[in-house]
C-alpha cells in the first residue's frame, strides 16, 4: 500500500469515528438554549484553493425542520455518490501520478465531503449503507462515468482535464438545485459544495496551465468560467450557532418522536420516510431525487 493510500485509510478511519449524531452535549458551548454568539465556517480552504469541510462544525448552525420528505433523502444520497465518484477518481489519479500532489489533497477533502453529508443523513436520522469499494457504484450512470473518465485519463494533463470536467458539471448542477431546494439545511451543504467546487476548478486548471497547455470550458458560459478562474479561493460563508432548540438529533423535528425517520437503500432508493412517499414522487430524470445528474 502507498503512502497515498495509507493516508486515506487513516483518514477514513477518523471520519468513521466523527459520524455520531448531532447532540447537545457535543454541540454547545452553554447551557441557554441560544447558542454561541460566534460565528463559524464550514469550509477550510488553502492557500491552493482545495476545501475541506469541518465536520464538526455542521450541527450547530443547522435549523429545526420537519423530517425529509424521501426525494430529497434519495437526493442526500444521489449527492453522497457524486462527492465518492470524485474522491475515487482523484485518488486513483493520485495513485497512477504520484508527483501531482493536488489529486491526493483533494481526494482527501472529497472525503470531508462525504463525512459532512452522512452527518447530515445522521441529524434527520435516516439509515444509509456503507459506501461501496473504490471506484465501484450500484448506479450504471456513475460507474460508466467513472470507468470512461479513468480510461481516457492516460496523461497527466487528461487526468486533470477529468478533474476540471467533474468539478464543471458540479458548478452546474448546484447553481440549477439550489433554485429548487426548500430545506435551509440541504442548502447550506450544496452552497459549500459549490464553492469547493469553483474553488477545486480554479486549482485543476492552474496546474494545466503549468503543464503547458489550456482548459476549455465545456458547460460554463465563457464569462462565468473568467470570472470563477481570476478570483482568489473562496472561503465560504460564515453561520450563526442556532443552539438547542431542536438540535439534539431530530427528535423533536416535526413533532415526531425519537426514532428512524427513513432509510434509503443500495440503489439510492428511499424504503420509507415518515414525510413523503417511497421511492419519491420525481420518477422521472430530474435535478433531485432519483434523477439527479441522470442517474438511475
Amino acid at each position: 500500500m502507498n503512502t497515498n493510500n495509507k493516508l486515506f485509510a487513516f483518514l477514513c478511519l477518523t471520519f468513521s469515528f466523527m459520524l455520531f449524531s448531532c447532540s447537545s452535549e457535543n454541540d454547545f458551548d452553554d447551557n441557554t438554549g441560544t447558542g454561541n454568539s460566534e460565528l463559524v465556517s464550514l469550509l477550510k480552504v488553502s492557500d491552493e484553493g482545495i476545501s475541506s469541510f469541518m465536520v464538526d462544525n455542521l450541527c450547530p448552525v443547522l435549523d429545526a425542520t420537519s423530517p425529509l420528505a424521501a426525494d430529497e433523502i434519495e437526493f442526500l444520497y444521489a449527492l453522497r455518490e457524486d462527492e465518492k465518484m470524485s474522491r475515487d477518481l482523484n485518488l486513483a489519479f493520485s495513485s497512477l501520478y504520484p508527483t501531482a500532489i493536488q489529486f491526493s489533497r483533494i481526494g482527501t477533502a472529497e472525503a470531508t465531503h462525504i463525512a459532512t453529508i452522512e452527518r447530515l443523513l445522521d441529524y434527520y436520522e435516516i439509515e444509509y449503507p456503507a459506501l461501496s469499494p473504490d471506484g465501484v457504484f450500484a448506479d450504471k450512470y456513475r460507474q460508466s462515468q467513472y470507468n470512461e473518465l479513468l480510461i481516457t485519463s492516460n496523461t497527466l494533463e487528461n487526468a486533470h482535464t477529468a478533474i476540471a470536467r467533474l468539478e464543471e458539471e458540479n458548478i452546474v448542477d448546484y447553481d440549477n438545485v439550489l433554485e429548487n431546494i426548500s430545506n435551509p439545511n440541504i442548502k447550506i451543504i450544496i452552497s459549500n459544495l459549490l464553492k469547493s467546487s469553483t474553488n477545486h476548478l480554479r486549482a485543476v486548471v492552474r496546474q494545466i496551465t503549468l503543464l503547458g497547455s489550456s482548459y476549455t470550458p465545456s458547460l460554463l458560459d465563457g464569462t462565468t468560467y473568467q470570472v470563477i478562474i481570476s478570483s482568489n479561493p473562496g472561503q465560504g460563508n460564515k453561520y450563526q450557532q442556532k443552539g438547542k432548540q431542536g438540535q439534539n438529533t431530530n427528535s423533536e423535528k416535526g413533532n415526531q418522536q425519537k426514532g428512524n425517520k427513513g432509510a434509503v437503500n443500495n440503489s439510492g432508493m428511499c424504503r420509507g420516510c415518515t414525510n413523503g412517499t417511497s421511492p419519491g414522487s420525481n420518477s422521472n430524470k430530474g435535478q433531485t431525487g432519483k434523477g439527479y445528474r441522470g442517474g438511475r
